[in-house]
């Protein structure tokens, strides 16, 4: 039987007592339902992952006894931030926990012209806080021991003006005449895969994209929904210049 994991939202260290914070004792009980004894694993999301037992639990606090670290990298050699225009909420939890399990190192949700979905300041939060919890249980299920980050929502033209020198760019578009296989990707420089909401990127952002010097390319003859174009153009991805 597959032995569970669990992600602590405090830093771990080998051969020491734990007592979990409420929400990971919670989760430990209630979801992956270990009792006194049990074995797991427990990574913190910096990279550190150890094998564990349960020591105790009550109702005033649970504690595990953290053993061994363990020797695990799962991280991919590519450095790519998925760019996403905000999908209405099942399609973007779908595309964050796919886009983690395909190990991208971070994603930006962004604010485009077709996007339908409208966030105030105290839904935002709300969102961050949702998308960081789905990211975390898409973690602890693919075998990933550090944390892909969900940045706070910015306009297409705030995140154009924070991207840093060296980094390629990648839009999919299916007018383009250059197919994903035919480019040249530098392993080593970050890679940003931007994909628009539903309706895509308006004509406008495509055109400021391709003056930020991003590539423009095809998937194929056929125009995908939002969350396909963003798995299967990371699924290709990585099975040209990654690790699948």
């Amino acid at each position: 039987m597959r032995v569970p994991r669990l992600f602590v939202s405090v830093p771990i260290q080998p051969n020491a007592t734990l007592i979990l914070p409420e929400a990971n004792a919670r989760h430990l009980i209630t979801v992956l339902r270990r009792k006194e004894g049990d074995p797991l694993q427990v990574f913190d999301g910096s990279g550190l992952e150890c094998e564990a037992c349960v020591k105790s639990i009550s109702k005033r606090r649970t504690e595990i006894a953290v053993q061994a670290s363990l020797d695990l990298n799962l991280e991919s050699p590519l450095k790519i931030t998925l760019a996403q225009g905000i999908a209405k909420s099942d399609k973007m939890d779908w595309i964050i926990q796919k886009a983690v399990e395909l190990g991208v190192s971070s994603i930006q949700p962004l604010f485009t012209d077709r996007t339908v979905v409208r966030l105030d300041e105290k839904r935002i939060e709300k969102r961050l806080i949702h998308w960081q919890g789905v990211s975390i249980s898409a973690t602890e299920q693919c075998g990933r021991n550090i944390l892909t980050p969900i940045h706070s929502p910015v306009s297409l033209k705030e995140w154009f003006a924070s991207r840093t020198a060296d980094s390629q760019g990648m839009i999919l578009h299916p007018g383009s005449a250059s197919r994903l296989s035919e480019l040249k990707i530098h392993v080593a420089r970050p890679l940003d895969l931007l994909i628009g909401p539903e309706g895509g990127l308006s004509p406008d952002e495509r055109e400021q994209a391709v003056l930020q010097g991003f590539y423009a390319v095809r998937l194929g003859p056929r125009i995908m929904r939002t969350e396909t174009a963003s798995i299967a153009a990371l699924g290709q991805i990585q099975a040209l210049w990654g690790d699948i």
